[in-house]
């Protein structure tokens, strides 16, 4: 701490990491727990500060703290003062395409070969909810088989396992993992806590040293109860496998008790009835009761490296209803959505691609800002809009999302 100091004075604009005797915290498991350990780390920075002629400075954000393993980063700035940063590094998941995630029941053999053939970037077998509490064995063997026989070509590969409530976990994790190198992912359902995706991380981690797994298994949650939305923040920053989260919304509907039936749907009386017009009229605006949670699922995601994925639309003859729902999410910032029916694969593909046009743009904006930056120019003009970094850095998402795709299509199975 002590040269974190003198370099500190000798550098007053730089932000340093706090060494993990301080920066690092393990998680409380009480409110009481999580007071005191705020306390011993303000009472030891503080002190710190003083003795090096600091004053110590404290902003109420810090207060709201998630002790979850990561560093707090600190700013000793030229008023003299150690303050909280909001500042961080956040390392990305695995890169992967996801814009449709195929849900294919581990019990249905046949449908395993079709599913291959298709145009999903992702698909698991699901040994959960698809999958009769009598046939839970024998699904397991079957996507065991199914992993180690069928082509898939360069597909990722998923299987939802058990909840952890249940005596099926355990044996679904072991077994699957042990057996299946060509497994890339596992899928959780039904995560409340951390905690939860924790006990599958140590697992996993097990099998993957005894078996001495060359290919690190990531993880996806299923954020569909009340109590996974509560603690998402958490949930997010749980595990360093973790790439991903979907949204539940017929799990998330029956913890919540909300007055839908439609898997994924709208409620029609879910909206907002306005003032009355210049004709006397008050007019009906349908309102989407999904925006709230997936709103927080996305920031989650989007500020611990994750990919945000919207979950299953229960009515697969309504393309329409699918379509509208996949482009409210895509609005929202999710990268991908559930297909439970291949006729839902391509509508998810498509609104989830950029299309020629918003690519085109995005290269011309690359271009502009690339010549207003060897001009010594923050910002130009393209088009009559203002062009800036954020521009730049929605461009470039934009561009490496068309890249992955074009390498699928070059390499997909014809």
């Amino acid at each position: 701490m002590k040269d974190l100091i003198t370099l500190a004075q000798a550098q007053p604009e730089r932000t340093f990491s706090v060494p993990p005797a301080i920066g690092f915290v393990p998680a409380p498991t009480t409110p009481e727990e999580y007071d005191k350990i705020l306390r011993d780390q303000i009472e030891t920075l503080s002190k710190v500060a003083k003795d090096a002629g600091l004053r110590a400075q404290w902003p109420l954000s810090l207060a709201h703290h998630s002790c979850t393993m990561r560093p707090l980063r600190y700013k000793l700035c030229t008023h003299h003062c150690v303050c909280a940063m909001s500042f961080t590094t956040i390392d990305q998941a695995t890169p992967r395409l996801q814009r449709s995630e195929l849900a294919v029941p581990a019990s249905t053999t046949a449908l395993f070969e079709k599913a291959a053939r298709s145009a999903a970037d992702v698909i698991f077998l699901d040994l959960e909810d698809a999958v009769a509490p009598d046939d839970k064995e024998q699904a397991r063997r079957n996507a065991i088989a199914a992993l180690n026989e069928v082509n898939w070509g360069d597909k990722s590969l998923s299987v939802r396992i058990n909840g952890l409530d249940t005596h099926y976990m355990y044996r679904d994790v072991i077994e699957i993992v042990e057996n299946c190198p060509r497994l890339d992912l596992l899928l959780i359902p039904k995560v409340g806590v951390a905690a939860d995706v924790y006990a599958l991380d140590m697992l996993v981690t097990q099998i993957e040293h005894a078996k001495r797994r060359d290919k690190r298994i990531g993880l996806e949650v299923l954020i569909e109860t009340a109590l996974g939305l509560s603690n998402v923040e958490a949930i997010a920053q749980s595990s360093r496998r973790l790439e991903a989260m979907s949204f539940g919304a017929g799990d998330f509907a029956a913890s919540t008790r909300m007055r839908t039936t439609v898997i994924g749907g709208l409620d029609p009386h879910f909206g907002v009835l306005a003032d009355r017009n210049a004709a006397g009229e008050r007019p009906f605006y349908q309102g989407d009761p999904w925006h709230a949670a997936q709103g927080r699922i996305v920031a989650a995601c989007r500020a611990h490296g994750l990919r945000p994925i919207d979950g299953p639309y229960g009515d697969f003859r309504d393309s329409d209803g699918f379509r509208a729902a996949a482009r409210r999410a895509a609005g929202l910032g999710f990268e991908g959505k559930w297909a439970i029916h291949p006729s839902q694969i391509d509508l998810a593909n498509q609104v989830f691609s950029p299309g020629p046009e918003e690519v085109e743009r995005a290269r011309r904006i690359v271009a502009a800002m690339a010549q207003a930056a060897r001009e010594g120019l923050g910002a130009v003009q393209l088009d009559g809009r203002l062009v800036d970094i954020a521009s730049i850095r929605m461009a470039r998402n934009v561009l490496a999302k068309a890249e992955a795709i074009a390498g699928r299509t070059l390499h997909a199975p014809s």
